[in-house]
């Protein structure tokens, strides 16, 4: 059994925003639900962006290199900002079937942090690098990763968690 993204994607309620979303509305999300991107969709739910503190963080830099000092008015400015003046635009997407190991290479390929699992237009899921931790929870989950992964290079920390995880405790002398 080949593991897929659906086997690792966070589904169900997940945090969006509209391009409409003001980056003041959006930096109180992002500490709220103590996330570090939200996807973008439109009215009809369809999927249009991503947004993350990086995109926000970029905005400030911007901003603050060519602009005077900021001021409260500088600041109320910025926070009234849309999201679709921000929001990244060209995604990284995976269908549910896609195998872990391709969702793998296009995270380390394009240096970035998550990939969203869309249907059609339609979002399903998102899976960060982090999603790739928590097998390490579930060791019958590790095993499996290990198995269908054998050959791929980007399983290799699995590899050899998965082997300390089963090691016997070392002999006390």
């Amino acid at each position: 059994m080949t593991l897929k993204a659906r086997d690792i994607m966070r589904h169900g309620e997940i945090l969006t925003v509209s391009p409409n979303t003001t980056v003041g509305d959006f930096q109180k999300l992002l500490v709220e639900d103590d996330v570090s991107a939200a996807p973008v969709v439109n009215s009809s739910g369809d999927l249009i962006g991503l947004v993350s503190q990086r995109d926000v963080i970029q905005l400030l830099h911007d901003e603050f290199t060519s602009s005077p000092l900021p001021n409260a008015k500088f600041t109320e400015k910025l926070r009234e900002r849309k999201i679709a003046d921000i929001m990244e635009t060209r995604l990284h997407t995976v269908t549910p079937e896609t195998d872990l190991a391709t969702v793998a290479k296009i995270l380390r390929r394009h240096h970035i942090h998550r990939v969203l699992v869309v249907q059609g237009k339609s979002l399903v899921g998102i899976i960060s690098t982090l999603d790739f931790v928590r097998p390490f929870e579930d060791p019958q989950l590790v095993a499996a990763i290990v198995e269908t992964q054998r050959v791929s290079k980007y399983w290799t920390p699995f590899r050899h968690a998965h082997e300390r995880y089963n090691a016997s405790p070392p002999k006390a002398h």
